[in-house]
Formats: C-alpha cells, structure tokens, sequence
C-alpha cells in the first residue's frame, strides 16, 4: 500500500503516504467550522457589558421624577380643557395606575408590596407640550383673528393615544415593571425615560424583614413605656398614700 490512514475523524484525517509525508485532509464540516462566523458568546458579552458599566457609571434619574413628567402629560386635569372625553378616560387609567404604585411604595399605608399577577390594561391620552401648543396657535392667529385653540382640529390631532398593557407576575417582579415602564414613557414621548425605582418602591426581602424588626422593635419599645409608666403611677400612688396616713397620725 503506498498509503494508509493513521487517525481519523469527523473533522480531520492525517493520512501518510509512501515518503511519509502528512496529508491533511479536511472534511466540509471542518471547513464550514473554520469559515463561518463565532457565535456571540452570550455570557461573555453580558460580563464585558456589566464590566463597562461599572467603569462608566450612567446616573439615572429615580422614578418619582420620571413619573413627575408624565403627570405633566397625561394627568385628568391637563387634559380638562381639551374635552371631558379625553379627561373621564385618563382619570380610568389614572386611578389605575395610581393604585398599582400605592401597592409597591414601601412608605404606603398599603403592606402588601406586591401586586396581583395580571395584564392591567390602562390607556393615556397625552397632551402636547406647551412649546407645541404656542406653535399652533401663533400659526392659527395668523390666518384667524379670533380664534379657540383648544377646539381647533390642528391641536386635537397632536393629542396622541397610548396603551399600557402592564403584565405583572404576582410576584416580585421590580425589573419586568421597570422595562414595561420605561417602554410606555418612551412612546408617551418623555426624553428621559429611563430610570431607578429609588428607596421608596419595590421593598425586596431585607427591607421587609428590616421594616418587621423595627415595628417589632418598636411595639416593645411601648409596651416597655407601657409597663414602666404604670410602675411609676403605682409609686406615686403609694408615696400619696404614705404621705397621707403619715399626716393624719402627727395631727392627731
């Protein structure tokens, strides 16, 4: 034979031949293996991600500002005079959504913290900014010597509708409220968009069990006060008393 295989594989055959000289051989998959494109290495990536965000920290707002903008858009009352239509249907969704936020704000008198596993659907009518509004209204006092720009067509059609279909797990659940969020404000209009809930929503585990021990703590704390308040009364009972029955033996 003037040449034998000495090893294979799917890959790669080594093959000698008669001046014992190598040949490789390279099957397709090998070639199509060495040719095409890494695939991402997903793990990776996200590490390099996270190593470069703690190098260049981005600040971002917390949400109670964020959610001051959007009040500013989408509240009943901006919107009372554009129509009572556009006014009962943001004040729907209004008491909503307020009602979703007292369930997660730690400082509410709600102790529940985490809402019901739902889809809330709430749609927002958003008015436009005043910078837009004084736009069309210099526009329309050109044509019209007199005219109402908060029933004008040109405004009405600036008033745009968007729908929140926040979907909740029933559980804690502060990251997925937070990219649903940050989509909505982002289609609301809202530069700023983005944002950290802050110390005021989502109490994780440590803070619930922290926020026990001080109620704990401080239902001790006054049942102590409680206790000593009633051994003070009982002494000073007892030295009116002395006091007394020593006062009635010296005048006799």
């Amino acid at each position: 034979m003037e040449s034998f295989v000495l090893r294979s594989c799917q890959r790669t055959r080594y093959i000698y031949n008669g001046n014992n000289n190598i040949i490789y051989h390279h099957s397709v998959r090998y070639w199509l293996r060495r040719h095409r494109l890494p695939k991402p290495r997903r793990r990776w990536h996200k590490r390099m991600d996270e190593i470069e965000k703690s190098k260049n920290p981005m600040v971002l707002p917390i949400f109670d500002k964020v959610f001051n903008n959007f009040v500013k858009l989408a509240h009943p009352d901006q919107l009372q005079v554009f129509g009572e239509e556009y006014k009962s249907t943001n004040a729907t969704s209004w008491a909503k959504f307020t009602e979703l936020l007292k369930v997660i704000n730690v400082r509410g008198a709600q102790r529940q913290m985490i809402p019901n596993q739902a889809i809330y659907r709430m749609d927002f009518y958003i008015r436009p900014s005043q910078q837009k509004i004084n736009d069309i209204k210099a526009t329309l006092e050109v044509d019209q010597l007199d005219v109402d720009i908060y029933s004008s067509k040109a405004l009405h059609d600036e008033i745009k509708k968007v729908r929140l279909d926040l979907r909740l797990s029933g559980q804690r659940c502060p990251d997925l409220m937070k990219v649903q969020l940050e989509n909505f404000f982002k289609n609301c209009g809202i530069k700023q968009h983005q944002f950290e809930w802050g110390p005021n929503y989502w109490a994780s585990s440590r803070d619930k069990l922290k926020l026990s021990a001080d109620e704990r703590q401080r239902k001790e704390d006054s049942e102590f006060v409680e206790k000593e308040e009633k051994v003070i009364m009982e002494k000073e009972k007892r030295s009116t008393f002395d006091k007394l029955k020593f006062w009635k033996r010296t005048k006799k």
